[in-house]
C-alpha cells in the first residue's frame, strides 16, 4: 500500500526538535538567570501571564503561558532560592515579622521575636505570598482601635468576669448565713403546718407559697456558693488568659505603628506584595543597568 502522507512544510521531527530546542532554551535562561541572581527574570520566566497582568502589560510570552510546568518538579527549590531576597525584602517592610522554614521553600510567620509570639501566617515565596490569617488580623485591628479609645480589647469581658467573682466570693463567705437562713424558712414552713388543716386559709396558703419560693431562692444560692470555688478559678484562668491577650496585642500594635500609620496601609501592602516586590526588583535592575 503507497503512503499517502504528504509533507506540509516542517516534519513531525523538525517541529518536535523545534519545541525541544524551545524547552532547552527556557531551562538555560532559567538557569542563567538564577545564576546572576536576577530573581525579576526568574519571576517572569516562572510565571509570565502574571507580570504581563500586574507589571507589563508589553512582556514577550516567548515561551507560553504555563512554561513553569516544564520545571515544576523543582518547586521546593525554587522557592527556596527565591525566599532569600524576598525575606530580605519583607525585613524591611515588616521588621516585626518572622520566618521559619517548616520544609525547603515552606515559611510559616510569627509577630514578634517575644517569648509566646503567635503565628500570624506563611509565606509563598514562589508566588510573592503573605497569607496571614485573616481572624488574627481582625483581632489586631479591633485592638488598634480599642487602644485608640484609651482602652484594651479584652477590658470589658476582664472586668465583668472579675465582678462575677467578687459576687461568687461574697457567697461563699455567706454560706453558713444562707445555711443558717435555710433552717429558720424550714421551721416556719413546719410551723405553718401544723396550723393548716382540712380547710386552711388563703392568707396560710399565701404564707405557704412565700415560704416555698423563698426556701427554693436560698437553695439556689447555696448551690451556686457550692460551685463558686471551681467557677472562680476557671474565671480566674479566663482572665488570666485574656490578660495574656491584651499584652501580646499591645506588643503588636506597637511594633505596627512603628512601621505604619494605619492599620489599612499595613494590609493594603500584603494583599499588593507581588506587585510592590516585583516593581522594587525592577528598580534595582535600572539602577544596576544605568549605573
Amino acid at each position: 500500500m503507497a503512503d499517502e502522507r504528504k509533507n506540509h512544510g516542517q516534519s513531525s521531527g523538525e517541529i518536535l526538535i523545534s519545541q525541544l530546542r524551545v524547552k532547552d532554551q527556557y531551562i538555560n535562561d532559567l538557569a542563567q538567570a538564577i545564576d546572576q541572581h536576577d530573581d525579576l527574570q526568574v519571576y517572569q520566566l516562572l510565571e509570565p501571564v502574571r507580570y504581563r497582568e500586574e507589571i507589563d502589560q508589553g512582556f514577550d510570552l516567548k515561551y507560553g503561558e504555563h512554561p513553569f510546568e516544564l520545571v515544576r518538579d523543582q518547586r521546593a527549590e525554587l522557592a527556596h532560592y527565591l525566599s532569600d531576597n524576598l525575606i530580605d525584602y519583607l525585613i524591611q517592610k515588616f521588621p516585626f515579622f518572622y520566618y521559619r522554614e517548616v520544609e525547603k521553600g515552606q515559611f510559616i510567620v510569627f509577630f514578634g521575636n517575644w517569648w509566646d509570639r503567635r503565628q500570624i501566617g506563611t509565606l509563598d515565596s514562589l508566588n510573592i505570598e503573605l497569607a496571614l490569617d485573616e481572624d488574627k488580623l481582625s483581632q489586631l485591628e479591633k485592638a488598634l482601635q480599642a487602644e485608640e479609645a484609651g482602652e484594651s480589647l479584652n477590658g470589658d469581658q476582664i472586668a465583668e468576669l472579675s465582678a462575677d467573682n467578687v459576687r461568687l466570693q461574697k457567697l461563699i463567705d455567706g454560706q453558713a448565713e444562707l445555711e443558717k437562713k435555710k433552717e429558720e424558712l424550714m421551721q416556719q414552713q413546719s410551723d405553718l403546718a401544723e396550723k393548716g388543716g382540712l380547710f386552711e386559709s388563703a392568707k396560710v396558703k399565701e404564707e405557704r407559697q412565700q415560704l416555698k419560693d423563698d426556701l427554693a431562692k436560698i437553695e439556689e444560692e447555696i448551690q451556686t456558693a457550692n460551685q463558686a470555688p471551681s467557677k472562680i478559678r476557671e474565671q480566674q484562668k479566663q482572665i488570666l488568659a485574656l490578660s495574656k491577650e491584651d499584652t501580646m496585642l499591645g506588643l503588636e500594635t506597637a511594633a505596627l505603628k512603628k512601621s505604619f500609620t494605619s492599620f489599612k496601609e499595613f494590609h493594603e501592602l500584603t494583599q499588593n506584595l507581588y506587585h510592590n516586590y516585583l516593581m522594587d526588583l525592577l528598580d534595582e535592575g535600572q539602577v544596576k543597568s544605568n549605573g
